[in-house]
């Protein structure tokens, strides 16, 4: 099968462009029609990201809801329809990210990175491999299984384990020995099982720091707070200074990594939360106060709260990590809240009602509350945020339960007798965007609004493996910065020049991944990169079409591993006004299709689809059939309507999609 794949780049694509209904009806009418998909890849360039994000974080802020409203109303065309998770590109003034959508029931989307504990949606490993961790006491030992409880297997250790937690990222599980009061972690297969050191651990839960790998927990024994190193060095007793005269009776702790903050509820003298940075240093009173035994502290980092439960009120309360803006997010006579937990991504909150052993979902400001699980006796209650699905244990039924949002609790282990439990969510499919060089230097893209590509990797799941695979490397380059006279003549350039862009083009030539390493699997490079490959004299509305541009072509045709460029027409749409005609509508040619090891490579092309509109719209009005070309003899008032429909301040773009198929 020809694999389809669409570029274009919307302008500033964000939520607002996916609002407008005519706008997105266009985009519809070209991807993917009633009849079916036109497409099996798409990739929309130019989506916003927030600033304060990493490169290589996943992506956030409204242009990422623009890319999920585009992919719902792509999925109510068909069902297939998903998208690569969208990573933050770059940052500063132009903060941008790529999205990727793809038809899974033609191609599949594998990597080529893998990443955990990924919120929904990005649960596409092609293979669910997430687990759960149980501790049997029939055997002392945990156990393991698939998250539908298939595969049960042994992990040989784990005698008395209590505050089962595991690190994901780092593939460590973690517990404390009961009966020996030892600290103690194996890899999760049970493999390396090694007690930690520290002796007289007394705790009931346990919190890590996956930055620093570090284990912290409330020792209950002899009321502090310690840490130790996952490996076991630096076992370390947390003392946080408090005023002379007042006792020390640490219940719970929370950990905010990116911030260097451990919050911990002190249940002696006037039962306050207190804070101090993660070696205990600076430890003040966190500002709320009235508080009333608080525990089940939980840090919200999607927005910037700290929940706790005032255990004395039976109340959830909540502040921001100032300790400002208290608020009271539920309390209900005779309902008595412990075991909180919550799921970010759909601002839901669980707990456990200790009067009644019923377990209770709410929204995160309280609303909306009510009890969803009667009859257990549940234990750990843990939220999978990568399936919306809530785990606990039922000691009153011995069994291991889950329970997806919205749905009735399911079974999923009943045999033995288990205790504490922990989930690994499994792992994603993300792309790339960090890159080396053949030779193993790190590839540095240029600084004015560095932007990095995004590279992937699909499986045509309509042709037989194992050599079905291809690339895809997709890339909005930096924004052009012409050398003045003086600064051509230093460089030893005749004239001013796109150097960023060709700089940035150039970089995407050496990538190891598309050439030294792929061998003969078939790689694809699309995208915006500000380098035009036209020649000639400067058109008008066309000012980047200047003498900056003399060397953008010798870079594109330059490629590095063997690659050819498709597109030498020009892609981008010229300004609303008479300049734009059915004749002479597009100006510079900034998005580009280059390919390698494929079969075949056809229909490399611009796909205008403002001629498109006004051939039909000039069929219709002579009452014939759509001729291409036919549009020419629309008066220019039709014309202008046509262009206008796409044009990026009243449809789309400033751009018109290229597009390709490829045959592996």
């Amino acid at each position: 099968m020809a694999v389809r794949i669409l570029s274009w780049n919307m302008y500033n694509f964000r939520a607002n462009l996916v609002r407008r209904a005519a706008a997105v009806n266009r985009i519809l009418k070209v991807v993917n029609p009633a009849a079916g998909p036109n497409y099996d890849i798409l990739i929309v360039i130019e989506p916003g990201c927030v600033q304060s994000l990493n490169p290589g974080d996943l992506a956030a802020g409204d242009g990422v809801l623009g890319v999920f409203k585009l992919l719902s109303k792509l999925q109510h065309r068909h069902p297939g329809w998903r998208v690569a998770p969208p990573l933050a590109l770059c940052n500063g003034a132009k903060a941008e990210t790529l999205a990727i959508y793809y038809n899974s029931a033609t191609v599949s989307f594998e990597g080529p990175e893998r990443r955990v504990g990924l919120t929904q949606p990005w649960n596409s490993a092609a293979a669910d491999d997430g687990q759960v961790y149980w501790y049997d006491g029939n055997g002392t030992t945990l156990r393991r299984a698939g998250l539908a409880g298939a595969a049960v297997a042994t992990q040989g250790t784990g005698a008395n384990a209590t505050a089962v937690t595991l690190d994901a990222a780092a593939s460590r599980i973690f517990w404390v020995d009961s009966a020996a009061h030892q600290l103690w972690s194996s890899n999760l297969l049970g493999g390396g099982a090694a007690n930690l050191g520290p002796a007289n651990v007394y705790a009931s839960r346990l919190r890590l720091d996956t930055v620093n790998q570090r284990v912290y927990w409330v020792d209950t024994n002899s009321n502090q707070i310690r840490r130790v190193d996952y490996n076991g060095a630096n076992h370390t007793v947390i003392t946080p200074a408090l005023p002379m005269g007042t006792a020390r009776q640490p219940v719970d702790l929370a950990l905010d990594m990116d911030f260097n903050v451990l919050y911990w509820s002190n249940a002696a003298g006037a039962n306050r939360l207190q804070w101090c940075d993660l070696d205990g240093n600076g430890n003040a009173d966190f500002p709320p106060a009235g508080l009333n035994r608080p525990d089940c502290l939980t840090v919200d980092l999607a927005r910037a709260q700290l929940y706790w439960v005032d255990t004395g009120t039976n109340t959830i309360q909540s502040s921001d990590l100032q300790g400002a803006n208290i608020r009271n997010r539920f309390t209900q006579v005779g309902v008595q809240p412990r075991q909180l937990t919550l799921h970010m991504a759909r601002k839901t909150m669980y707990f456990v009602d200790a009067a009644t052993n019923n377990i209770w979902q709410a929204d995160m400001d309280g609303n909306n509350a009510a009890s969803v699980v009667a009859g257990d006796v549940p234990v750990d209650l843990t939220m999978d945020p990568a399936r919306s699905t809530l785990w606990w244990v039922d000691t009153n039924g011995n069994r291991v339960r889950s329970r997806v949002q919205g749905g009735a609790p399911v079974n999923v282990v009943a045999a033995g007798t288990p205790g504490h439990l922990a989930v690994h969510p499994g792992s994603a499919w993300v792309g790339q965007c960090n890159f080396q060089t053949a030779m193993g230097a790190q590839i540095h893209f240029p600084q004015a609004y560095q932007r990095r590509p995004y590279l992937a990797r699909f499986r045509d799941v309509t042709v037989a493996g194992p050599n079905n695979t291809f690339l895809l490397l997709a890339a909005h380059s930096p924004a052009p910065n012409y050398q003045t006279v003086k600064q051509a003549a230093q460089s030893g350039k005749g004239s001013a020049n796109n150097l960023d862009a060709q700089n940035g083009t150039a970089r995407l030539a050496t990538i190891r991944e598309i050439t030294t390493l792929r061998g003969a699997e078939p790689a694809l490079v699309v995208g915006d990169f500000n380098c035009c490959t036209m020649t000639g004299a400067q058109l008008a509305q066309c000012s980047n079409n200047g003498p900056g541009h003399a060397n953008d072509r010798a870079v594109l045709t330059g490629f590095g591993g063997g690659f050819a460029s498709h597109i030498n027409i020009r892609t981008s749409l010229k300004q609303p006004g008479v300049n734009a005609t059915y004749a002479a509508h597009t100006s510079h040619a900034y998005d580009h299709i280059l390919t390698v090891g494929f079969t075949t490579v056809h229909h490399a092309r611009l796909k205008n689809v403002v001629a498109e509109k006004a051939d039909r719209r000039q069929a219709a009005a002579v009452g014939g059939a759509v001729v291409v070309g036919g549009g020419v003899g629309l008066a220019q008032a039709n014309f202008q309507a046509c262009h206008d429909a796409y044009w990026k301040t009243t449809g789309v773009s400033d751009h018109l999609p290229v597009e390709v198929r490829v045959t592996i």
